[in-house]
């Protein structure tokens, strides 16, 4: 392709991309075969050219005659960084062949099949060749195109996930990081986005600081309502990111964690890029996953997410421990057999201030011997004082059940499991830190169902067991994986870098001595 200017010959791979989508090219298996171009697409691009030639990547025309491989463009760099996160040999291949191309309409024709082969190989699909088109060249000059392969190309694991991460955010911190935001606000203010835009100084701090991290993505047009609406969003993006409620609006918390550093995010990010490293069973999505900082779980089967819930999980002092292990029963209907701790310190002493709270919760009490204790002659005081470590206290099946429909057991040392609860209303907060140490599950039935699938059950058989309100222990032939992990930070499959509170409190040693070094 001639390009009018060669003074203008600006990232290569946009004009590339901008091809791959507007033609839908495809069945190219060799970096050396160059598409042909129809007359109509190279208007198009050409137009695209232009535009984009009056960005910064003007200055970023990339490639070099000879045998030297000089290619600070963006896009290009991505291509090479995707080849080695994906260890994809032909991919290392094909650029290294690009590098003995000498002639630049040459590497542009060769780039297109580089990368149309590179995108199919890795799950991409051109379903509407203009809509594709206009997003990755908005990825390129909004040096987004990791968050683009992110969520165009098959997912990565964990660990290259966030390797992805800390080389974005190593990016902004050798620009210099971002500023804090010249606002202080107490803990019960707000300031809506329609507010923060009648102040220019204080707009602007907003606007630069969350293009930095990603999460505006609006033009600043000079209208108040198309301002305010594109800092609502961002701060959106930026609140749910930051396991923060995304109101849109500016609050105290919010503006704490826009004025978290750089460095110390990337610290985060390192830390959990050596927990990984250091264990990487617990970054093996298939199975169930609990990440307990997050307060989710999924549930992988071949690489496809059948399932996902929030869940709730262990308080402080009852903390949900790190566990791998196979779920190898399932408890339609269960009884709860009250710990004895959980029984002295807390169904006891309800139970000396109000002796009926037994009956009302569904609860069987029986002695050391496994014998029921009459509810109606049992004198409490005295039973309370002098029996505390023989009675047994079992809450039958029922709408009481503290461990609701279902339960879900594997073999481990802490005697913790997955459960329902009948404390639904708790799953209406973002921190979600209640339990004894089990992990509650938001949708305990729907994981039910995906997992006796397998067994032969169908989802209606799966149902009526439950409404049956009868126990069944259903023991499986094929065990399902099961890990609980500590991760502080992740990658959604947007792309997108979340962080998550450190509700344990276990990374502040480790980051303290990566910030001596970070600065």
């Amino acid at each position: 392709m001639k390009h009018k200017n060669n003074k203008n010959r600006i990232t290569l791979s946009t004009i590339a991309l901008a091809t791959v989508a507007a033609l839908g090219l495809s069945g190219l298996s060799h970096a050396a075969t160059a598409p042909a171009v129809p007359d109509m697409a190279i208007e198009s691009i050409e137009i695209a050219v232009e535009d984009a030639s009056k960005s910064r990547f003007v200055a970023h025309a990339a490639l070099v005659s000879g045998n030297q491989r000089l290619w600070h463009d963006v896009a290009l760099t991505h291509l090479v960084y995707e080849a080695t996160l994906r260890n994809d040999h032909l991919l290392m291949a094909d650029l290294d062949a690009l590098a003995n191309q000498s002639e630049i309409d040459q590497v542009d024709g060769a780039l297109t099949g580089v990368a149309v082969e590179f995108l199919r190989r890795n799950g991409f699909t051109f379903n509407n060749p203009q809509r594709d088109a206009e997003r990755l060249v908005a990825a390129a000059q909004a040096e987004t195109l990791d968050q683009f392969f992110a969520s165009s190309l098959a997912p990565l694991g964990y660990t290259a996930n966030l390797q992805r991460a800390l080389e974005r955010y190593n990016r902004v911190a050798a620009e210099g990081g971002w500023d804090s935001i010249p606002l202080t606000l107490k803990q019960d203010n707000t300031l809506s986005a329609v507010d923060a835009t009648h102040s220019e100084t204080l707009y602007n701090a907003l606007q630069s600081r969350l293009a930095m991290s990603g999460d505006w993505r609006g033009s600043s047009i000079p209208s108040a309502r198309v301002a305010s609406t594109n800092l609502e969003f961002a701060l959106k993006r930026f609140q749910t990111r930051h396991q923060l409620p995304a109101t849109g609006e500016l609050n105290a918390a919010t503006l704490s964690a826009m004025n978290v550093s750089v460095y110390r995010r990337i610290a985060t990010l390192q830390v959990n890029l050596d927990r990984a490293m250091a264990n990487p069973a617990s970054t093996d999505r298939d199975g169930v996953t609990v990440n307990i900082p997050s307060f989710k779980a999924a549930y992988q089967r071949n690489g496809e997410t059948v399932w996902a819930s929030d869940v709730i999980v262990g308080r402080g002092g009852r903390e949900t421990p790190l566990v791998e292990s196979a779920i190898d029963t399932v408890v339609m209907n269960p009884s709860w057999w009250v710990p004895r701790r959980i029984a002295r310190d807390y169904i006891l002493p309800k139970v000396k201030a109000k002796p009926g709270y037994i009956r009302s919760r569904g609860f069987q009490v029986l002695d050391g011997q496994g014998r029921p204790v009459s509810l109606n002659s049992a004198n409490w005081d005295n039973v309370v004082k002098t029996a505390q470590n023989n009675l047994r206290f079992r809450q039958l099946p029922g709408a009481n059940n503290a461990l609701g429909e279902v339960k879900f057991l594997f073999p481990n040392r802490h005697s913790v499991y997955l459960h329902d609860t009948n404390a639904r209303n708790l799953f209406e907060r973002v921190t979600r830190a209640f339990s004894s140490g089990c992990v509650r599950l938001a949708k305990p039935i729907e994981l039910a169902k995906v997992i006796l699938e397998q067994e032969g059950y169908s989802a209606d058989t799966v149902t009526a067991i439950d409404a049956g309100n009868k126990t069944q222990r259903i023991n499986l032939k094929q065990t399902v994986p099961v890990r609980t992990v500590y991760f502080t930070s992740d990658v959604a499959s947007d792309g997108s870098v979340h962080f998550y509170q450190d509700i344990y409190k276990r990374d502040g040693t480790l980051i303290a001595k990566l910030d001596n070094t970070l600065g």
